[in-house]
């Protein structure tokens, strides 16, 4: 996969937080292994800084529809896994990865790239809440989908230090 630089910054993350609804931070560099959102403080559950790799999912048009995020990890699989049914996501019981729809797109038009960027990062809060970093450097095909994330309908947050 090739890194599409954003506006003269080599780096550009995302943040998605699986909550009940689809909640997104920007960033201009990866998220430290603990950070806080409101009240809850995240931390990766493990010490890789590649405990997932991520591919597009995109349309017949080619745009930038979502995310397939697969674990790399056993943990990063029961993480992924712990996860609640959502709205937004698919997953199958054969695979363990998540697919997450950022629009009301037509999923089952929806393919997968094939082209895996590793680095993603998968944090814990509490019991119930999950959250997985990715290098938009390395997910985007060209800044259009940069600029397609930072349209997403979803709750968008801060991050703050731990």
């Amino acid at each position: 996969m090739t890194q599409v630089a954003w506006r003269g910054s080599a780096e550009l993350w995302l943040v998605l937080f699986l909550r009940e609804e689809l909640s997104l931070a920007l960033r201009p560099a990866e998220p430290a292994r603990t950070f806080r959102v409101d009240s809850q403080v995240f931390c990766a559950i493990d010490a890789s800084a590649m405990s997932a790799f991520y591919d597009r999912l995109v349309d017949a048009t080619g745009q930038l529809v979502g995310i397939r995020i697969a674990p790399t990890t056993t943990l990063g699989c029961r993480t992924l896994g712990s996860v609640p049914p959502r709205a937004y996501i698919d997953r199958t019981e054969e695979e363990k990865w998540l697919d997450v729809y950022l629009f009301g797109s037509n999923r089952s038009q929806a393919q997968c790239e094939g082209d895996q960027a590793f680095g993603g990062r998968i944090y814990v809060a509490g019991d119930d809440q999950v959250a997985v970093s990715l290098d938009l450097g390395y997910l985007a095909s060209s800044e259009r989908d940069i600029e397609t994330v930072r349209m997403i309908p979803g709750l968008w947050i801060e991050i703050e230090a731990a």
